[in-house]
């Protein structure tokens, strides 16, 4: 594979990463409102080393909505890697 392919794979592979990791983080956000409003019991998702979510409600104080950004990060470049495979396979059977 030559350089400039590779330059143009890689670019391809980081704009699908960055619009998903951003896609990600204003779903954290609608997140955010749609369980305050909702006012839902405290949770998490994941354990203590892999969590992915931290929701805290309490009624004296707010509400905390945390996102492991890690985490957000690697599942945006799976999705980036698997976008970057389906286009570079669509290509090839088309020729």
């Amino acid at each position: 594979m030559s350089t400039e392919k590779t330059y143009k794979l890689f670019w391809l592979w980081f704009k699908i990463t960055l619009s998903t990791f951003l896609g990600l983080n204003a779903l954290a956000l609608l997140l955010l409102v749609l369980l305050s409003v909702l006012r839902v019991p405290s949770f998490n998702i994941g354990n203590e080393p892999l969590w992915l979510l931290r929701w805290q409600y309490e009624q004296s104080t707010s509400f905390v909505i945390v996102f492991n950004p890690w985490i957000l990060l690697t599942i945006a470049a799976v999705i980036g890697f698997v976008g970057v495979y389906l286009r570079r396979n669509s290509k090839q059977h088309r020729r």
